[in-house]
């Protein structure tokens, strides 16, 4: 936890201390803390760290916060590449702990503590560890179950067991090995010295760790089962037989370590799977079964040709793995012939320090001081050059290790491909027996086609029988037609007649819904227009009025009583949801019927792209279910709407409190009825009974509601081809219910509208 400001030490003092643990030098073992480069460079201008810092000190604007290590990390590790006073900088552990108790750790933050190792193989110098070494630890036999988990380079063989053995639960008093992965399928022993540090045992970031466990009879499971790894070379079981001495400590001279490596090399190279591709095809995973042709199989022609194509892949890859293997050995070669030339020099180095040394013996009483001078001169530049060969053997040695690296991984990539190559093998296989049983599938279609085809060609030839005697028939209807003209003509003047006749016999005080024609003014705009009738905008006695014209062919003359009776039903109907009926005409001319005038309808509103809500789609559907409701309740004959839709639900937008709804065409749609051969209601509102007479009932309506209940929630009409899907993406249970109960095929299991309405006042 951070300090105070008030209770933190004066800069001058955390400059004092923090300076001689900032140049203090690097010793091994000691541990180091990374900080972001960022906040160390704030607090060096904050505290005045450098003398071109004076200037900064104390400013506000420089206070450093908390420290922040936050961004040196990606996801649960450092980020890759960082370098020294570019992205962060190193603190020994007493800074990191003076720091953090007076400033704190900033959210996000964490503690990187690293420690000192030594690197280098002939000059050994100290430095901070950043990046640790990665290795993929797992179990004997199960291979492919690894686990990442981090080590210092410092750390020894014995460390590395011990991890593995906790992970592992394995006591100390079992027998174990650890064996490291060389390249693919090519596994060595670890030396048997479990303080040897990984760096000296030469191991690379992300190599596989294998722990073998002693059986207990006292053998290894490694010198029995070969399974696996007989591609590889002699691979582990090999090694299990033939395990190397361990290797001398670091004690011996750089030659015997030299000729160490060589040897080291050279078992490398021998146990290189990829020097040896016949080896690649000894696993059964590695060769596909041929089964043997049949009409079902593959044809020896397309099995030749996958043949080949494989065998062309493999040869292409074994090809290129022997390429990257020779380069290796190549490097390997360049790297031994300097560790040769290096040997040399040393050697030389020592000859001419003993020449020098005796040289010196010899003439200690004569050589002056001058020439004293330009012989240690000369040993020293001898000594920077046998130091610049040291650093060049570096060099190759982690060249060597990066092209084994590169090796590796290529033998990796080359081995997936061939897998892929193989299941792109099988794949194809599996293709063309698909492909093959397709064809016999389109054979059978296309036979069953043709027959189809002589049985359409059958029946064209019989269509066009039919069609000629349909044509000898379409004259005769024509020749009726003619006579059916003039009798019509001949009628409508009969009608003309009876019709002053009948106006005539009428009482002669006419009902109070009579309006004279003279009082209708009609607008051009039409409303709408249906079979049966035109809606026009017209104005009466001041007033704006909807005029429903009726069409002059449906009227005759034994019509104007019925006609008469429904608009006394009309006038007589009251009720707030029914849309109210001005008057009507009655003349010798086509009736005009006038209502009040409605600012739009349900089905414009939707039309409009309107979506309705659920408490709007409620509302409406209430306050229609309260006038048919009505309708059917009207003594001592209950009125039958029969046009229940969503055109003749006629809307008045109400501020904030959605739509006042109306039905109409409660009168006309009757007289409809009893004077056309046509039932007068929309087909897809229509119930089943609908074009019976004998089955006409108030049930009809129920039905033609319920359709209307699932336009409004779908959004759109509810024709019977589409009615499933729609009402399968109603998401409202209880409507939805209410929706299935209305449209039932039998009338009598369809609910009232009194039922309706408790239902609809429960939503």
């Amino acid at each position: 936890m951070a300090l105070p400001g008030s209770l933190l030490p004066s800069l001058r003092s955390q400059r004092e201390e923090i300076r001689p643990l900032l140049s203090q030098k690097l010793a091994k073992g000691d541990t180091w803390y990374l900080i972001d480069v960022r906040w160390m460079k704030r607090w060096k201008k904050y505290c005045g760290y450098e003398t071109w810092d004076q200037s900064y000190v104390g400013e506000a604007s420089y206070f450093p916060g908390p420290i922040e290590t936050e961004n040196l990390y990606a996801g649960s590790g450092l980020k890759e590449h960082l370098m020294e006073e570019l992205d962060y900088s190193l603190v020994p552990e007493t800074a990191w702990h003076h720091l953090v108790s007076w400033y704190g750790l900033s959210d996000g933050s964490r503690p990187i503590a690293r420690r000192v190792v030594e690197f280098g193989i002939y000059m050994k110098h100290c430095k901070v560890e950043v990046y640790l070494l990665n290795f993929k630890l797992t179990l004997h036999p199960k291979l492919s179950e690894t686990t990442t988990e981090p080590f210092s380079r410092a750390d020894t063989v014995g460390d590395l067991e011990a991890v593995m053995r906790r992970m592992y639960s394995i006591s100390g008093k079992t027998s174990c090995r650890v064996w490291y992965r060389f390249m693919s399928r090519t596994y060595e022993l670890l030396q048997s010295d479990p303080f040897q540090t990984l760096q000296d045992a030469g191991l690379y970031n992300m190599q596989t760790i294998v722990l073998e466990v002693q059986d207990s009879d006292g053998t290894w499971p490694r010198a029995t089962q070969r399974a696996g790894y007989e591609s590889a070379s002699q691979s582990m079981e090999s090694t299990t037989k033939q395990v190397k001495a361990p290797r001398k400590e670091e004690g011996s001279n750089s030659k015997q370590k030299t000729s160490a490596k060589a040897k080291k090399d050279g078992k490398v190279a021998e146990t290189n799977p990829v020097a040896r591709p016949m080896h690649m095809k000894t696993n059964t995973g590695d060769k596909l079964p041929v089964k043997e042709a049949t009409g079902d199989e593959i044809s020896p022609e397309e099995d030749d040709w996958l043949k080949s194509q494989q065998k062309s892949q493999h040869d292409e890859l074994v090809q290129s793995v022997a390429t990257e293997h020779k380069r290796a050995n190549q490097a390997s070669q360049r790297a031994q012939d300097a560790l040769n030339r290096l040997a040399q020099k040393e050697g030389q180095l020592k000859t001419l320090n003993k020449t020098l040394e005796e040289r010196r013996c010899k003439s200690k009483s004569w050589i002056d001081a001058e020439d004293q001078e330009e012989k240690r001169e000369g040993a020293v530049m001898a000594e920077q050059r046998v130091a610049q060969l040291q650093t060049q053997a570096e060099q190759l040695t982690q060249s060597l290790q990066t092209a084994r690296d590169e090796a590796h991984e290529r033998t990796e990539t080359l081995e997936t491909q061939l897998t892929n190559v193989q299941q792109q093998h099988q794949s194809t296989t599996h293709q063309l027996q698909a492909s093959r049983q397709q064809l016999q599938d389109t054979e059978q279609h296309l036979q069953q086609a043709n027959e189809r085809a002589e049985q359409q060609q059958q029946r064209a030839d019989v269509a066009e029988t039919r069609l000629q005697e349909a044509n000898e028939r379409a004259d005769q209807q024509e020749q009726i037609a003619a006579m059916a003209e003039t009798r019509l003509q001949h009628s409508d003047q009969m009608f003309q007649d009876m019709f002053h006749r009948l106006i005539g016999q009428l009482p002669q005080s006419q009902p109070q819904w009579v309006v004279q024609r003279n009082e209708i003014e009609l607008t051009g705009e039409e409303l709408g227009a249906g079979g049966w009738a035109t809606v026009r905008i017209g104005t009466f006695r001041g007033n704006q009025v909807a005029a429903k014209c009726l069409h002059r062919q449906i009227v005759s003359a034994h019509n104007v009583r019925i006609f008469t009776r429904e608009m006394n039903m009309a006038a007589n109907a009251r009720h707030p949801n029914l849309l109210q009926f001005i008057g009507a005409t009655l003349d010798s001319q086509e009736p005009i019927i006038l209502t009040e005038l409605m600012p739009t309808s349900l089905r414009r509103v939707m039309e409009e792209g309107t979506r309705l809500s659920h408490p709007q789609i409620s509302s409406i559907s209430r306050q229609v279910a309260l006038a048919l409701n009505y309708l059917h309740l009207t003594q001592p004959e209950a009125i039958i709407h029969r046009d229940v839709s969503s055109s003749n639900v006629l809307l008045e937008p109400i501020i904030n409190s959605g739509f006042k709804a109306k039905l109409s065409d409660y009168g006309s749609a009757n007289f409809v009825r009893h004077t056309t051969t046509v039932g007068p209601g929309n087909p897809t509102y229509a119930a089943p009974e609908a074009g019976n007479p004998e089955q006409q009932s108030t049930k009809m309506d129920v039905f033609s509601f319920g359709v209307l209940l699932v336009e409004m929630c779908a959004g759109e009409l509810a024709p019977r081809e589409v009615r499933d899907r729609l009402l399968a993406s109603i998401r409202w249970p209880p409507v939805l219910a209410l929706i299935r109960s209305c449209l039932r095929h039998e009338p009598e299991q369809r609910p009232d509208m009194a039922t309706i309405i408790t239902q609809l006042d429960q939503l």
